[in-house]
């Protein structure tokens, strides 16, 4: 080991130092010692702000391409549910082609396009889950949005069940 002159701490010998690989702008000529263990700490950081900003993006694009939210717990019976679920479907002028009350499933089409909902009870805090789903051609790409938005409505109880009065 041999004294660096200027420094209290002995460096190694000759061929012991290497450039910063860090690319770190003015600091790139500093020299540091040869062992990776006693790097200087930027390639790591930089490395690590690279993979944080990788992830950051990645969680962004997936909340962009969410699909939209096609199951809900409802709090009313299990009749009430699977009526207002007709109702939602029946609003759209869809037409059944099942309607098991029994079994939860109700299926209707619309010129090829197929929308299901399946109603399961919980009988642990007494909810009734019911999911809606799109088969078919998908001709009409936004009927399963309008049936959940129908059956959205009837659940807040803002649906027009009646016609409009016009004076």
């Amino acid at each position: 080991m041999r004294r660096v002159p200027g420094s209290r701490v002995a460096a190694p010998g000759p061929g012991a130092w290497r450039r910063c690989r860090c690319a770190c702008g003015a600091a790139a000529a500093r020299t540091v010692p040869a062992s990776p263990a006693s790097s200087c700490g930027r390639v790591l950081g930089r490395r690590r702000n690279l993979l944080l900003a990788v992830l950051a993006s990645t969680v962004l694009a997936a909340c962009g391409t969410a699909s939209p939210r096609t199951q809900f717990d409802s709090q009313f019976s299990f009749d009430r549910t699977f009526n207002m679920v007709m109702a939602a479907m029946s609003d759209q002028k869809l037409t059944f082609s099942v309607q098991d009350r029994r079994q939860g499933l109700l299926v209707g089409e619309l010129n090829g396009d197929v929308v299901q909902a399946t109603l399961q009870p919980n009988f642990l805090d007494s909810t009734v889950r019911v999911n809606f789903s799109a088969l078919g051609t998908h001709a009409d790409e936004q009927l399963l949005m309008r049936v959940i938005d129908a059956y959205r409505q009837r659940v807040s109880g803002q649906a027009n069940i009646l016609p409009q009065r016009t004076p």
